[in-house]
């Protein structure tokens, strides 16, 4: 299956590091293949976000995920099933002295 890892460290405290990752509604600030992107319900573990990614010849195409693991500050876990665009992916965040290492990971998967 495809996959992707990539990490960063940032020189901020975890909450405000996790805080502004987590917040699906920001994403497009820092995953420029986000076009449009909504909280749809929840908090934490079963959280829906409906979002638009740019798709082939860069169109708009629905890639909606749910929060399927939530641990403040530390990590969650997503799970876009639509297909073509099926995914696992999670974000990861470990303290490094006073700066925060935070890696995403992403992977193909089935749709439901």
């Amino acid at each position: 299956m495809a996959h992707a890892e990539n990490s960063v460290v940032v020189n901020r405290p975890s909450q405000e590091v996790f805080g502004f990752l987590a917040d699906g509604e920001r994403s497009p600030e820092w995953r420029s293949g986000v076009v449009e992107i909504k909280k749809v319900s929840g908090e934490g573990v079963g959280t829906i976000y409906r979002q638009r990614v740019k798709g082939p010849g860069g169109r708009p195409v629905a890639a909606d995920y749910r929060i399927t693991e939530y641990q403040p500050y530390t990590r969650w876990r997503s799970r876009r099933s639509r297909a073509p665009f099926a995914r696992a992916g999670s974000m990861t965040c470990s303290r490094k002295t006073a700066a925060q290492k935070c890696t995403s990971h992403s992977m193909r998967s089935s749709p439901d």
